[in-house]
């Protein structure tokens, strides 16, 4: 199925700095879905130096520039030019399944809800990551189903009403760490249930765990991500980001 563009039910943001390794494939996958109505895929190229305009281009979507380097901004510029009503947001590493857009859509018939969800397939991560990521996705699922809404958004497999994200500005800039899980699923819970769907998953890299345990366990989740979620949750207020703790961004 073609990518599509007039009147879309869906549209789709795909943040995109330096991706000619992986976005192709993830183009690929959204022109492959298995969703009979119209949906747009909006590419945001935040200052590529490599083929990923090229690239984006050749697969027809629609591509917007963002010269404020990060990705949260990146996110941002993407959202602000949605078209349709719901908003999904797939890092340009991630590869949908083919019956992505049709879960999404299908969750967005509950009217109670504000958001959903899904968890990443990392296929070639080493025996921790493996641990790490499904004690994770263990913690999620015991928590949704005493409370029915989720602790966490994933970030990079995440959809949303666009009339919701409006309301409150969208991403938050100043964050840039946090705010496109904590912050966003803060500001969403106001409008509705946060649903985490395990069959909305998605198959990321492993690049996030390639320099090692020590890497990720310190650098990247404790110093980079754990105290930039508390300090954004109580605080309010976003740490200083180690130095390639987001090295996506």
């Amino acid at each position: 199925m073609a990518i599509k563009h007039i009147h879309p039910v869906i549209s789709v943001v795909v943040p995109a700095y330096n991706e000619e390794d992986y976005l192709p494939k993830s183009l690929q996958a959204l022109k492959n879905q298995e969703f009979h109505k119209a949906f747009e895929v909006i590419v945001v190229d935040n200052n590529s130096t490599d083929n990923t305009h090229a690239i984006a281009s050749s697969f027809n979507t629609r591509i917007i520039k963002e010269k404020n380097q990060g990705l949260i901004f990146a996110k941002q510029a993407g959202c602000k030019h949605a078209r349709a009503g719901i908003i999904a947001v797939l890092d340009a590493d991630n590869i949908p399944s083919p019956d992505w857009l049709e879960r999404i859509d299908r969750h967005f018939s509950d009217e109670h809800l504000a958001a959903v969800t899904g968890p990443y397939r990392l296929p070639g991560v080493p025996w921790w990551g493996r641990a790490y990521t499904s004690a994770g996705i263990y913690y999620i699922r015991l928590v949704q189903a005493l409370t029915r809404t989720s602790p966490h958004i994933w970030g990079g497999n995440v959809a949303f009403r666009r009339k919701h994200f409006e309301a409150f500005g969208g991403y938050d800039t100043r964050f840039t760490f946090a705010a496109d899980e904590v912050k966003l699923r803060k500001n969403l819970k106001k409008f509705g249930r946060i649903q985490h769907d395990m069959r909305l998953s998605v198959t990321s890299s492993s690049r996030r765990f390639k320099d090692g345990a020590y890497y990720f366990f310190i650098e990247f989740l404790l110093k980079g991500y754990l105290l930039n979620y508390f300090s954004t949750s109580l605080f309010g207020k976003s740490l200083e980001t180690p130095k390639d703790a987001r090295k996506e961004a």
